[in-house]
């Protein structure tokens, strides 16, 4: 077996002249082996290689040689692994070769290529370079815009995640119709929107509503919009005064301290109800619950003054002797006079013995039955009797209440009926008979006088004396009597009450003065013709005194009847 060796001998450099003063480095893979084949040394050599030579160390070669990076030989290039010039690629070398995606030669972020030689593109996920933000999506409205620019008002994106509702960019404005909020202008915002389709006229806000200076619709809270605004008493949406609310918004109400309609004055109800204006807005006057005495008032109760109570309607205190029947009082005859019917402590002084007597202690007594004594309290027994209390001022014993023609015909001191019985009739001449009280007076009344077929309603005659007879003479004395009517004739001295006779009530109270050619008055003794039996000489009023038909009383129907009393 013999041995084989190589020897390579590479020149670092040779000088033109071929001198040998250059140094030269030499590598040199030995092979030394047996009949086995193994052993190999590389042994570098630096200076000249004497023994065996070999060819030059090229780059380009495919051998990795002293000095060289690497040596892909024909693969050598741009974008490769390894560069023409046998050294190695690497980031910031600036060519770019897999698997970089970009090399920019230096190490500098944010210029389009990172430090790590991979394009910096927004989108991808990752912030880099002047990226403000990088979410790694195609979604404009979120946080992050497809610029990687952080989503911000005024970027003409609407970011609806961030609250925006519009963006007009640098139109925004809080005059228009997207305002520098982003927000889309709308009344109650508290922007005064007036530009861009806005017409408002304020905006407070939370600060809108009834009440306040800006209502709900953005519109200025005025006097006569029907909205009590700031500064306004009442709004009634008009411009008409003295309706409760003035054309300025004010009440127009007593105490104002202004003249409103319906006013005669106002002080602002000051509390002197006697200073000329009182606390109603209205002149001092007796009835106005005030007491004054600039009106020489002694009492006032407003609606409650009454002659019958405490504070007369002359706003004056009720006092026995005023003439007015007040508290307290029986009677009040308006004098001094203590013999008469009313004494001066306003005391009725006879017995109740009559219906008159009555009447005067009472002036509001009705017509009805009445317990009378008629010695007052003497020997004699009290009675029943019905007493009229409408006619002529009242007081009236009824003698008789006719309701049927037969009843003309009752004797006069006979009883008959139900006392008080005015749908049937009654008469009451024996009880009053009995009783024997003394009269001057005595009535008829025709409850319904028909005067030529026409209703004159009810009409009455009296005959009255000076010196009173005891009812039993009543019918006996016919004469001594003056007369008057319900039409105001009057004669003072007709004398005979009795020229158809007495006995009964058809001719009771019939008369005629001779003296004076007054005529004939008062009930005929046939009806002549007359519907319930009767026939009414009136003289001094029209026609004779036979006219039959012509003048007549009605009994039976409702409202209807004739009455005899006494008083």
């Amino acid at each position: 077996m013999g041995a084989t060796v190589a020897v390579v001998l590479l020149l670092a450099g040779c000088s033109d002249d071929g001198a040998g003063g250059s140094t030269s480095t030499t590598s040199t893979t030995a092979s030394t082996g047996t009949g086995t084949g193994t052993g190999t040394t590389d042994t570098p050599t630096t200076g000249v290689v004497t023994g065996t030579t070999g060819p030059d160390a090229v780059c380009g070669d495919g051998n990795v040689d002293p000095g060289e990076g690497c040596d892909d030989g024909a693969n050598n290039g741009p974008g490769q692994p390894c560069k023409a010039d046998c050294t190695a690629s690497s980031c910031g070398d600036g060519i770019v070769q897999a698997p970089e995606g970009c090399d920019d030669g230096n190490g500098v972020e944010g210029d389009g290529c990172s430090a790590k030689c991979t394009p910096e593109v927004c989108g991808d996920g990752v912030i880099q370079g002047d990226e403000q933000c990088d979410d790694g999506n195609a979604d404009d409205t979120d946080d992050c815009s497809n610029a990687c620019v952080s989503a911000s008002c005024g970027d003409e994106v609407v970011q609806a995640g961030a609250g925006e509702t519009c963006d007009a960019g640098a139109a925004n404005s809080d005059s228009g119709a997207c305002t520098t909020a982003c927000a889309q202008a709308a009344c109650g915002d508290g922007l005064l929107w007036t530009s861009e389709g806005g017409a408002e006229l304020c905006d407070d806000g939370k600060d809108n509503g009834p009440g306040n200076a800006c209502k709900d619709d953005c519109t200025p809270n005025t006097c006569g919009d029907m909205s009590v605004g700031p500064g306004e008493a009442c709004d009634d949406g008009n411009a008409k005064a003295g309706d409760g609310c003035s054309p300025t918004c004010k009440l127009e109400a007593c105490g104002s301290g202004v003249l409103d309609p319906g006013e005669v004055c106002d002080d602002g109800k000051n509390g002197d109800q006697d200073d000329g204006c009182t606390d109603l807005c209205l002149a001092p006057k007796c009835g106005d619950g005030f007491e004054q005495a600039s009106l020489k008032e002694e009492c006032d109760l407003g609606a409650d003054n009454s002659n019958t109570g405490t504070c007369t309607l002359a706003c004056k205190d009720a006092v026995c002797g005023d003439g007015l029947l007040g508290p307290n009082e029986d009677c009040d005859d308006g004098n001094k006079n203590d013999a008469d019917i009313c004494s001066n402590a306003c005391k009725v002084q006879l017995p109740v013995n009559s219906c008159k007597a009555i009447k005067l202690a009472d002036p509001a007594a009705k017509d009805g039955v009445y317990l009378l004594d008629p010695d007052g309290g003497g020997p004699k027994k009290s009675y029943e009797v019905y007493c009229e209390m409408t006619t002529d001022g009242g007081g009236w014993q009824v003698m008789n209440y006719l309701r049927k023609p037969e009843h003309w015909d009752i004797p006069i001191f006979t009883d008959s009926g139900v006392v008080g019985d005015t749908l049937g009739g009654f008469s009451s001449g024996e009880t009053l008979k009995t009783g024997d009280d003394v009269f001057k007076e005595r009535i008829i009344i025709y409850l319904n006088l028909i005067e030529d077929g026409n209703s004159l309603g009810k009409q009455w005659m009296v005959s009255d004396r000076g010196v009173g007879i005891p009812f039993s003479q009543i019918n006996s004395t016919p004469n001594g009597w003056g007369y008057r009517d319900s039409f105001l004739y009057a004669d003072p001295t007709v004398n005979d009450v009795c020229t158809h006779g007495c006995d009964t009530y058809r001719g009771f109270g019939m008369f005629h003065d001779y003296e004076n050619q007054f005529g004939w008055c008062g009930t005929q003794g046939g009806d002549y013709g007359c519907r319930d039996g009767n026939n009414i000489c009136w003289m001094p009023r029209s026609q004779s005194c036979n006219v039959g038909a012509g003048r007549c009383a009605y009994l039976i129907e409702a409202g209807e009847g004739v009455i005899y009393g006494a008083r």
